[in-house]
């Protein structure tokens, strides 16, 4: 396909006459809401049935709410399309712990999210579903190594139809505390995202939000103070993502990469391409918080920086965040 043909691409959904864009709207509400329905039944579920050989449980409710600034929101390899911008977020987890054992915990907790992205309001999300993780003390005492199965499921709801996904995640978490002010930990996670296809460019697949992808992490945390914690990571995923350039520079991405689909994409205030590859993401993160409410609440500070590869194609993005937390 032609540049000039590619910049008078409009997407496809924007025509759609108006009962059309209302049926599918409803479609994606009701679907939105059967996805919540599901993971609030189950949630409650495992919630309420206490198991009769539990030792104790404690109730959980925590929150948290910050905003994230973006550089180069968009993951584009090209300097030019690169796009920034200011998330402010809102996040509960409701739940409980039950001490299955001396050394076995399990933590189960029902999850919402909320994001807002200003000017980029089709990027503006909710988000609903549980997860499930139990933590086994491998010895006694408070320097023992630990290690935590986990999984997540949720759906993700975005104003830009084609992002409305199905998330899925399992991995394991092991840990230890190394001395009296610092532990560390390691960590692998499997992920799968089931998205909504977009709007087609001809000869190209549309769906670039269904990914998978593997990670494995490091992570170290020092006690500096008694209420100031520092914690330092890297992670590295294999997997696929989605990346964007605008029509002007759609033929070198092409070229550049095994590009396995591709859609129209006006979720960045402009005519963007979006396109799934295959590849691999490095991810530094620095965090520093500071312990409040005896105990119960923290604010904090944090850094994050991306350095992704896909063939000849490569990026470089990160996110600076401040949030308050607090857990009841």
């Amino acid at each position: 396909m032609k540049e000039a043909e590619l910049k008078g691409l409009k997407p496809m959904a924007r025509k759609t006459a108006l009962p059309a864009v209302f049926a599918t709207r409803l479609f994606s509400v009701k679907k939105t809401l059967f996805g919540l329905l599901a993971a609030v039944t189950f949630s409650a579920t495992l919630l309420f049935s206490t198991s009769a050989s539990a030792e104790w449980v404690e109730w959980i409710a925590d929150a948290e709410t910050g905003v994230r600034v973006h550089k180069n929101l968009n993951r584009s390899s090209f300097a030019d399309d690169e796009r920034e911008g200011s998330e402010h977020f809102l996040g509960l987890s409701l739940g409980r712990y039950n001490q299955l054992a001396d050394s076995t915990r399990l933590r189960l907790t029902f999850d919402l999210d909320y994001g807002l992205f200003g000017e980029l309001e089709q990027l503006d999300y909710r988000k609903a579903g549980f997860s499930l993780s139990v933590r086994q003390k491998l010895a006694f005492g408070r320097n023992a190594a630990w290690v935590k199965p986990n999984m997540y499921a949720a759906y993700l709801d975005v104003d830009d139809d084609a992002r409305d996904s199905a998330l899925f995640g399992a991995g394991v978490q092991m840990g230890k505390r190394l001395t009296e002010r610092l532990d560390g930990r390691a960590g692998y996670i499997y992920e799968a995202r089931d998205g909504e296809d977009g709007d087609m460019i001809p000869g190209l697949a549309s769906d670039v939000f269904d990914q998978e992808s593997r990670t494995v992490s490091i992570e170290a945390s020092y006690a500096f103070t008694e209420r100031v914690l520092l914690t330092g990571g890297y992670a590295y995923r294999s997997g696929e993502f989605d990346s964007s350039c605008t029509p002007t520079n759609f033929v070198e991405a092409l070229q550049r990469a095994d590009i396995s689909a591709m859609i129209v994409d006006d979720a960045y205030s402009e005519n963007f391409c979006t396109y799934k590859v295959f590849g691999a993401i490095n991810t530094f993160s620095l965090d520093a918080s500071y312990s409040l409410f005896k105990g119960h609440g923290s604010v904090g500070l944090g850094y994050e920086m991306n350095e992704g590869v896909a063939d000849d194609l490569s990026y470089s993005s990160s996110a600076v965040r401040a949030l308050f937390m607090y857990s009841y």
